[in-house]
């Protein structure tokens, strides 16, 4: 008898979503995404301070480096092209001469990612015009040293450049003049603090003056902000005449997020809202800080009344050692 093929064929069901299913599936993801979105970005800024650390060992382990090979010397000196300030011309004297023109490191390489600045100002027109140790073509030979890693937005702590006044009293002595200091940092005029609480580099503040607007420089067609390259130095003078702890305020925070953004006004205003900073140790180790008082800076708001002597603003205090190298007087506050 012949097969025959029925008349009649079972539907399948198709399945498909209605369109309530599809806005309650809408509503599950938008949920996990913002649940899932402070801690993904609380993430990469743990990553990109752990880069920024790692950054900072490295030039940590280039200045130990060089140290060894120059009888304890962490450098030449200041990167600074200035005639008087500097240690001479900047492509052959200062921390970033020694690195680059001795292949230790590139610090221009080895930025801190999430600084708002990415540019020392010993690199600006400004600077490497203003008597110059070395005439240099604007903007041919700046370009040229920008590009072979003459750059840094890490800021040098002024221990690193001059260790120390020669006349730890004297009245008419100058922190940024070559003439009154002691030099270049060498391991063994550590004396008076540990290595571990003597500050070599930290992470840069960002200067934002809001009457003239965002400080920056142009660099090969890019804008770049830019950090400050050493602290001030000394504050000033206590009542027996010593020149008593350091200012740091040129040191700031370049990670991690405040709830509100720096309020200060000027060249106070950073306009960021970061809240970590990095600071790099002559023992070579690397710890983070917080700007709890949210100005932009550690240490004392530049150009608040402050005694030279007086405790620091924020974590500082007790753990960054400012006082006087050889002897460690003003390691603690109203010393």
């Amino acid at each position: 008898m012949p097969h025959t093929m029925p008349t009649t064929h079972a539907r399948r069901a198709v399945a498909a979503f209605t369109l309530i299913e599809l806005l309650v599936v809408i509503a599950i993801i938008a949920l996990l995404v913002s649940i899932l979105s402070p801690t993904l970005a609380a993430a990469r800024d743990t990553a990109r301070t752990s880069k920024c650390q790692s950054n900072l060992r490295q030039v940590g382990i280039g200045m130990l480096t060089y140290a060894a090979s120059a009888r304890g010397f962490f450098s030449s000196g200041r990167f600074d092209n200035r005639l008087n300030s500097g240690s001479g011309p900047i492509d052959r004297v200062g921390w970033l001469a020694d690195q680059v023109n001795g292949e230790i490191t590139n610090p221009g390489q080895l930025l801190c990612p999430t600084n708002p600045a990415q540019l020392t100002q010993a690199m600006t027109s400004g600077r490497l015009t203003d008597r110059p140790a070395k005439v240099f073509s604007i903007p041919t030979d700046q370009v040229d040293l920008f590009k072979r890693g003459f750059n840094t937005n890490y800021t040098m702590a002024w221990y690193t450049a001059y260790t120390g006044f020669k006349n730890p009293k004297g009245s008419t002595n100058d922190g940024q003049r070559v003439r009154f200091t002691l030099g270049a940092l060498n391991e063994r005029s550590i004396t008076g603090a540990s290595p571990n609480q003597v500050p070599l580099f930290a992470d840069g503040r960002v200067e934002d003056d809001a009457a003239a607007g965002t400080t920056q420089e142009e660099i090969d067609g890019n804008f770049y902000r830019y950090t400050k390259d050493l602290t001030d130095g000394p504050a000033g003078q206590v009542s027996d005449g010593t020149w008593a702890r350091q200012k740091y305020s040129d040191f700031g925070p370049a990670h991690g997020k405040s709830s509100k953004a720096n309020a200060g006004v000027g060249a106070n205003n950073k306009n960021h809202d970061k809240y970590n900073g990095n600071f790099l140790f002559a023992d070579g180790h690397v710890d983070l800080f917080a700007d709890t008082d949210r100005d932009g800076e550690f240490g004392w708001t530049s150009g608040a009344p402050r005694a030279s002597n007086a405790a620091y603003d924020d974590t500082i205090e007790g753990k960054v050692f400012g006082g006087v190298l050889a002897t460690g007087r003003f390691w603690r506050p109203n010393d």
